[in-house]
């Protein structure tokens, strides 16, 4: 949000709080101030955010009325309907069957000063719906001073706008370098029909232990012969020694 506003008042109510342990559990007042903050993304027609004269009438007007001099009890505080049959002036918190103003309070069953403070979130969002406002204002922070020591935010929830932006389009955030259609798990540049473990140069259907660059057959030494001894090879123009080829091998 762009602009601000905040409004402040101030009250003396009595609460008392019988689910808290300590000295709260009895009936005691403050000095209550409230400050109201409504914001907006841009001013409206007459340069503002809401006028300041309306919405700080109608805010003070409630707090006077419901509030001050009077007690905040939680509707099962068995102090509560003794103090509305003597008369005196009462504002129930989580009442099952709320009456009047006392729907503001609906589902805070105690008047703490958080809950005082969401209570009048509600109050100020209500008065701005129903004044002439900004485009898009809305209460976003609510503060709530007890004493001087004790205070309370509660910053409502701002609703969305309208109208949300177009996502980017999909190649403007995508990898340049990534195909959607390949499988994420293997190598960009792997042939998908070759064995990984196989060298991408060589023929799969020649002997791994033989020279690439010789075919079968040629390029062979002649005397190479896996299945001749060496030292048994007759020797050109000499008769062969039948004594030698009938000894024994070394």
């Amino acid at each position: 949000m762009t602009h601000q506003i905040c409004v402040r008042h101030n009250f003396e109510t009595a609460h008392r709080l019988p689910h808290l342990a300590g000295k709260c559990v009895n009936l005691h007042g403050h000095s209550w101030w409230v400050t109201v903050e409504v914001s907006a993304p841009a001013l409206g027609e007459a340069a503002t955010v809401v006028e300041f004269g309306p919405f700080k009438k109608d805010l003070r007007a409630f707090v006077d009325e419901h509030l001050d001099h009077g007690a905040m009890l939680g509707a099962r505080d068995p102090l509560a309907a003794v103090l509305r049959e003597l008369g005196s002036k009462t504002f129930r918190f989580g009442a099952a069957s709320p009456e009047g103003a006392e729907r503001y309070a609906a589902g805070l069953p105690y008047p703490t000063v958080e809950a005082v403070a969401v209570l009048l979130g509600r109050v100020a969002q209500d008065i701005l719906d129903r004044q002439e406002h900004a485009p898009g204002a809305v209460v976003t922070r609510v503060r709530v001073d007890e004493t001087h020591v004790n205070a309370a935010e509660h910053r409502p929830r701002v609703p969305a706008p309208d109208s949300a932006p177009e996502p980017a389009p999909a190649s403007r955030d995508r990898d340049p370098g990534h195909d959607p259609g390949r499988d994420p798990g293997r190598d960009p540049g792997r042939d998908p029909g070759r064995d990984p473990g196989r060298d991408p140069g060589r023929d799969p259907g020649r002997d791994r232990g033989r020279d690439p660059g010789r075919e079968a057959g040629r390029d062979r030494d002649p005397t190479d012969d896996p299945a001749r001894d060496p030292a048994r090879e007759p020797v050109p123009g000499l008769a062969p020694d039948p004594a030698r080829e009938l000894a024994p091998a070394d």
